[in-house]
């Protein structure tokens, strides 16, 4: 993992309450789109892991399955690795991989992959890869879900309350807005500030490039792997399930 930079150093403590909203609306969706997937056994790809949220989901629903937690950021994976130590019962369940996708060496084969709320992190090459290594490793009966953003190409993004969350004596708040930085990639500005009796007692700014497109773009470039796909119409997000033809 040599010179990866860990943008989550400052604000992977309240990742959890910036995510809060956005799980709290999607999280049926998503449980519905995992069993669409029709795999229940196997090795499992968890994409950019997190602090686990998904994964906890994940493991939960299929007790047989073994899941490759993949998460580059070391602050991140302490969320992770805490969310696996609060659930015994999942334990024996998830490996843990502290790399990036890319030079992540993969089981010989798995039966499922997950890459949601990450894949703009990956640039035109690091996909061509992702697939590659994705069709190359997946089961004849397998699925990968995917999602994006709701929008295709990069644009002005107006500054947005995403959460506001009293926990003790200070209330955190996240602020979120966008700008296109060239005709691929969009530049986020979060913006963290905790407060208490009405006054700023710490604020900052974190700064992350995404590269934008639609999940017509997944399917475009899965296929050339001979991916097909299933796009899932109830999903809050775009997300669709690729699968070998």
């Amino acid at each position: 993992m040599d010179n990866y930079e860990d943008y989550y150093t400052q604000s992977a403590e309240m990742y959890d309450i910036l995510s809060e909203p956005h799980w709290e609306t999607r999280k049926d969706t998503f449980i519905k789109s995992l069993k669409f997937m029709g795999v229940k056994t196997g090795n499992w790809l968890n994409i950019g892991s997190g602090t686990g949220q998904e994964l906890s989901i994940i493991a939960q629903m299929f007790p047989d399955i073994h899941i490759f937690a993949i998460e580059p950021s070391a602050s991140m994976r302490i969320g992770l690795m805490t969310r696996i130590m609060m659930l015994p019962e999942i334990q024996h369940q998830v490996t843990v991989i502290a790399d990036t996708f890319q030079n992540t060496i993969l089981p010989k084969s798995f039966s499922a992959a997950i890459i949601c709320g990450c894949i703009g992190y990956f640039n035109q090459n690091d996909r061509k890869i992702l697939w590659n290594k994705l069709a190359n490793g997946l089961e004849k009966k397998g699925a990968i879900l995917v999602d994006t953003m709701p929008f295709n190409t990069p644009c002005n993004i107006s500054k947005i309350l995403l959460n506001s969350k009293k926990i003790g004596n200070h209330i955190y708040e996240i602020y979120l807005s966008g700008k296109p930085i060239d005709q691929e990639a969009i530049r986020w500005n979060m913006n963290f500030k905790i407060i208490e009796d009405d006054k700023v007692i710490r604020n900052f700014n974190i700064e992350r490039d995404w590269y934008t497109f639609g999940i017509e773009q997944v399917i475009k470039e899965a296929s050339r792997e001979g991916l097909v796909h299933e796009n899932i119409s109830s999903s809050t997000v775009p997300m669709t399930i690729l699968r070998h033809k």
